[in-house]
């Protein structure tokens, strides 16, 4: 297509220069008539109209090819000079257009240009001849015009290629790239030209190759071009390549540094995300990863440390976790990823499904905060939520705060130093970083690096801005993502800036384009303050946004009414803070945004209406007005040209983009989405759990260290319905407190230290020769309460993912303990004698140990075993309950791996090898990662479809044909490889048959663990079974997973979170009856730590502690609550139960603020 449109170019070009003038000497002759001629003319009749044809309109031709010859000489002058084009304005400026679009078609068909070469003009006039995006086309006849030497190995640059990429392929280490530049930059090329930017290599170009083995070589701390060192836990073989960049203006990306030393800096897993004074050297992307790329299946939220500079830029931005150890060296090597998907299947793109994931996240936070006991949160069916899995691979939020913060910190800088806005017209992000381009030069502070030498292109390195909550408004609301570039950029526009935007092709495409930019201009953070007014566009979307910034409005001439009063508003404004643009007012005035209205027109106006909205839309200065229409009614400079649904090219900048849309299906389903997340809870049909009275609480706190008889209070906890309660509703809350420790640390260690027994070889006792049996006695009961007291952590603390970070991972256990039965007569026997918990001490191991650890437990010594419960059920029913949680996560215990859900996704006891990096010999962290999500997948859907376990994984992708079945064998042979075998020799993840995928039936999840414990209704669950519950809870579930790995789980993540919530909140009720305070101080951690929006949760945590008589941490809980309320939604007030509940925490002493 680009090819035919090139030789159709030179073809018009060729017409247009030397047709037209050898046509009108043909047809007309000499034009210029004879002074006889002349006087006849203006004296006389023209009969038979000879002198019209014959003089007046042969000149009005020669007129307008003079005037199209002199704007293309000026094009090309300019092009070769390689400046700024001059703005001709007036009548030349059609023709210049259409000079600047011939010429850069023309210039498409060349082997040596540019990827994107933007040079940023006004939007009137910004001829493409000098803001092409050119595409080299390379054959074999390139390679006769630089014959190397004899012995000499050579190299071609195709199209895409990249030093890093060419150094990596044909050299075997990418960071070798500062070799082959420093050969280049001193042998001129077939062209003339030499090297003289690493980021700007053209096609046809020779490429000597140093001497020395292939993958052999020293390393080079030159920052890389034009191409994104392998992101953590990639494969060195996925990096993709990207087609070359042009001038140092075309450079969006910013390019990591190469390693200092490659010893300290294994690529990809072992490298570390740089901090924000990582080098900043902007350079093309060549590959796109997902959100969240460094976690794996043990990750840490703390940066690896590293010598020098890092390989990953964007450390603000990014996470790196170590590679499990201790492997096997005969590991199976990772198979390159997938190339990530830029859009889902009808082609939305990152920030828009960004944008829509923040949106239903707050309503689902809000949906939860409704939520009573034995409810649940509304979950969109099937379809719906497959849409909602494809959003979740694709979205890019960490790209797209970014921008946000960095549009906010410029608004700041300008404010606070008194400069203008620049004046921004094009955006391009990549994971490396920000590139801006300006209509006109500007000086910006650092950490910005100007990338031409007028200062119209800007470039910031990812990371190098941290993210302050103290910003003022974006100044560019209206930036919208058009595309996606060739070297797997985002590219954005500004409709205000540029006024005007035509969308040109098919009707149903152009319609597709425009309901992509309502969505996501309706639902990114930096659109806030802006207007969206949809005419024909986006049917519905007003109402399931519902956020004010959406209006539908069916009637143009009411709407260029109003269009036209707010112009005069804006002029008035302009005029009293005596500001010449908007950039001004913005920048000195943060009290007011100024945000502009954008109408997205699908509707066809008339000539006065197009008239009216041109009029208003170009005005200068501008007036916060844009239009983006279909078919270009307005004549707009600036047109997003559809070839089909994957092609487009960006107008007058020629820059080719894949094009962001929406399908009607996907439009519908968007809209399902997002009214599913404002709908009402849902009652389960569970029952409804209930807490005791804080009065009772407080006039009877004495009865919290009663000892009291063990069958009696058994009794009570099992039969909570005879005690003083009033129901309590659920309601949520969210919260992210740093200064506390995390109370997932201290219950992953009860958990560690109740199944890390299983697989630890445990010494036998010490004689104890000269010790009488009375201290012997003495001694085992000792033991035994520091077992319990272990158990059970007793200082109430907030979860932080710091403390999640030090935690152990548990071993396998299997679904063979269920919820313990309660006694139904009056005075029930006691429970049987548990065997004691060999639980005492928590183990701390690392996440590569877990994949490894799998030595049995001795057993321990029989008399110590029947002597714990009756030394204990004689003292404390409290420890009788810890004895019996622990006994029954004994029996659930097995020597086959588990899963863990409930916090970070771990695998524990793997008895197999785990992938590695074929370039490092490194264990592939991402890979593992992904092996142990599948093993979880199957777990939770055992017998799935190839379909099924496809959507799950790739579901931007098609389910048939040899390359989906590659890339599930391929994964599925590597998770099988990771797990192992039994002792039996049966795989722990068999062959798949006609039963369809699933793992062996001993590998569970501590999720079905807690399932078992729990059963259909925590109300009836035995309050062993939910302390026992509750001490599998290490944190939020799939905590730091990669989106991609866990786009299924969302559904699953809410039932979770419910489920635990109400088990909490019904073990803090029981716990609180019956004295026990540890476990309702258990409970209520973890209700908060699953679910940090659940204001239930706050309110336990409260009455728990007020049980206590601990007054300095209920005022701390009061006020965290209040600070989170304001941080989640300024004078955001508590519920209607927790604010009663603080009142009567006052009127009980208690300093309240």
């Amino acid at each position: 297509m680009r090819t035919l449109k090139g030789l159709a170019a030179l073809l018009a070009l060729t017409a247009l220069v030397v047709g037209i003038p050898a046509a009108l000497i043909l047809l007309a002759g000499n034009p210029i008539p004879s002074t006889a001629e002349l006087q006849q003319a203006l004296t006389g009749i023209d009969f038979g109209g000879t002198f019209l044809m014959g003089t007046v309109l042969p000149l009005i031709a020669w007129g307008f090819w003079a005037s199209f010859v002199y704007s293309l000489v000026v094009e090309v002058i300019s092009l070769i000079r390689r400046v700024e084009t001059p703005n001709l304005g007036g009548a030349l400026r059609p023709q210049q257009a259409l000079a600047g679009a011939l010429i850069a078609a023309v210039l498409a068909l060349g082997g040596g240009s540019p990827a994107f070469a933007l040079t940023p003009q006004d939007t009137a006039s910004a001829p493409a001849a000098v803001a092409m995006a050119q595409e080299g086309q390379t054959t074999q006849d390139t390679t006769q015009d630089t014959p190397a030497a004899a012995g000499e190995r050579t190299y071609i640059v195709q199209e895409g290629d990249t030093l890093w990429g060419i150094a990596r392929d044909e050299l075997g280490q990418g960071s070798r790239w500062g070799e082959i530049a420093e050969q280049m930059r001193s042998t001129p090329q077939a062209d003339g030209q030499t090297l003289t930017d690493p980021d700007l290599i053209m096609t046809g170009w020779t490429v000597e190759l140093p001497d020395g083995p292939t993958g052999a070589g020293s390393t080079s701390a030159t920052p890389a071009p034009s191409q994104q060192a392998p992101a953590p836990a990639q494969t060195d073989t996925d990096a993709q390549q990207a087609p070359a960049p042009a001038a140092p203006s075309a450079s969006a990306s910013a390019e990591p540094s190469a390693p200092a030393d490659d010893s300290a800096t294994p690529a990809p897993e072992a490298a570390a995300a740089p901090s924000a004074a990582s080098d900043p050297t902007p350079a093309q992307d060549a590959q796109h990863p997902l959100p969240g790329e460094a976690v794996s299946a043990a990750p840490s939220t703390a940066p690896a440390e590293q010598e020098g500079p890092s390989a990953v830029p964007g450390g603000a931005f990014t996470q790196t976790a170590p590679a499990p150890a201790d492997l096997s060296s005969h590991q199976e090597q990772a198979a390159p990823e997938e190339v990530p998907a830029w859009a889902t299947i009808g082609g939305i793109g990152a920030f828009a499904a960004a944008g829509l994931l923040g949106i239903v996240g707050l309503r689902r936070q809000l949906q939860r905060r409704r939520r009573q006991p034995g409810q649940s949160v509304p979950m969109p069916e099937e379809q719906t939520a497959q849409l909602e899995t494809q959003l979740r691979v694709v979205a890019e939020p960490e790209q797209a705060e970014e921008l946000d913060v960095v549009q906010r910190w410029l608004a700041r800088w300008a404010h606070e130093n008194g400069q203008d806005l620049p004046e921004l017209f094009l955006v391009r992000v990549s994971p490396e970083q920000i590139a801006l381009y300006l209509m006109a030069p500007a000086q910006l502070p650092e950490p910005f690096v100007a990338e031409t030498d007028d200062g119209v292109v800007w470039t910031l390195a990812s990371g190098s801005i941290d993210i302050d909550p103290d910003l003022p408004a974006a100044p560019y609301p209206s930036l919208v993502t058009v595309g996606q570039d060739d070297t797997r950029s985002q590219v954005l526009l500004d409709l205000e800036r540029l006024g005007t935007l035509g969308i040109d092709g098919d009707p149903q495409l152009t319609t597709q384009v425009l309901d992509a930019m309502a969505v996501e201009l309706a639902t990114s953070s930096w659109s806030e303050n802006v207007t969206i007014t949809l005419v024909g566009v986006a049917d519905g979307l007003a109402k399931v946004v519902s956020d004010g910034r959406v209006r539908q409005i069916d009637d143009l001439d009411q709407l260029i009414g109003q269009l036209d009063g707010k112009a005069k508003d804006i002029r008035r404004a302009l005029d009293e803070q005596d500001a010449a643009t908007l950039d001004q007012a913005r920048a000195a005035n943060q009290e007011e945004a100024f945000g502009p209205e954008i109408v997205l027109l699908g509707l066809e106006p008339t000539p006065a209406q197009a008239r009216r909205l041109t009029d208003l839309a170009g005005a200068i200065p501008r007036l916060g007005i844009a239009a983006v229409t279909t078919a270009n009614p307005l004549a707009s400079d600036w047109i997003l040209n559809l070839e089909d649904e994957d092609h487009a090219d960006l107008l007058p900048v020629n820059q080719h983009l894949r094009p962001q849309k929406i399908t009607p299906e996907e439009g519908e389903r968007i809209k399902e989405l997002l009214a599913t997340a404002l709908e009402d809870p849902r009652s389960t049909g569970r029952g409804t759990t209930a807490t005791i009275d804080i009065n009772t609480v407080l006039d009877e706190r004495p009865h919290l260290s009663a000892v009291a008889d063990l069958e009696e209070m058994l009794h009570e906890e099992e039969n909570t319905q005879d005690l003083p309660l009033t129901p309590e509703p659920a309601v949520p809350a969210a919260e992210t407190a740093e200064d506390e420790t995390d109370p997932a640390e201290e219950n992953e260690e009860d958990v560690l230290a109740a199944q890390t027994a299983r697989h630890t070889p445990t010494p036998a006792p010490a004689p104890h020769d000269t010790m009488d049996e009375d201290e012997d006695e003495d001694e085992d009961e000792e033991s035994q309460d520091q077992a319990a007291a272990a158990a059970v952590p007793t200082e109430p603390e907030d979860i932080t993912p710091e403390a999640q970070d030090q935690t152990p991972a548990v071993v396998a256990v299997t679904e063979t303990a269920g919820p313990a039965e309660t006694a139904p007569e009056p005075e029930p026997e006691p429970e049987p004698e548990p065997e004691p918990a060999a639980t005492a001490e928590p183990a701390q191991q690392e996440a590569a140990t877990d994949l490894h650890d799998t030595s049995p437990a001795e057993d321990e010594d029989e008399d110590e075993k029947d002597a714990a419960p009756e030394q204990l059920a004689s003292t404390d029913p409290q420890k009788q309950i810890d004895l019996d949680a622990a006994h029954l996560l004994e029996q659930a215990t097995t020597q086959a791996p588990m899963i863990l859900m409930l916090g970070e996704l771990k695998l524990v006891g793997a008895q197999g090898q785990a992938p590695v990096t074929a370039a490092t010999g490194e264990v592939s962290t991402t890979q593992t990662a992904r092996c142990v999500a599948l093993a979880a997948y199957l777990a939770l859907h055992p017998g799935a479809s190839a379909e099924a376990v496809h959507a799950a994984f790739w579901p931007t992708q098609r389910s048939d044909g040899k390359s989906a079945s590659s890339n599930r064998n391929k994964l599925t042979g590597q998770a099988r490889r990771l797990l192992g075998q039994a002792a039996d020799g049966t795989p722990y993840l068999p062959a798949v048959g006609s039963e369809g995928y699933r793992v062996h039936e001993d590998v569970l999840t501590d999720w079905q663990v807690v399932q078992s414990l729990i059963g259909d209704d925590p109300v009836k669950a035995s309050t062993p079974a939910l302390v026992a519950a509750m001490r599998l809870v290490r944190g939020v579930p799939f905590e730091h997973a990669k989106a991609s790995n866990v786009a299924w789980t969302e559904t699953l993540v809410q039932e979770m979170v419910q489920t635990i919530c109400d088990a909490a909140h019904e073990l803090v009720a029981r716990s609180l009856a019956a004295g026990h305070r540890e476990h309702a101080q258990l409970a209520a951690r973890v209700g908060r730590a699953i679910d940090p929006a659940n204001e239930a949760a706050w309110r336990d945590a409260l009455v728990t502690e007020a049980a206590a008589g601990n007054h300095t941490e209920v005022t701390r809980l009061i006020e965290k609550l209040y600070s989170y309320l304001e941080s989640f939604e300024e004078d955001l007030e508590p519920e209607v139960e927790t604010t009663a509940l603080i009142e009567e925490l006052r009127a009980h002493g208690y300093r309240v603020a």
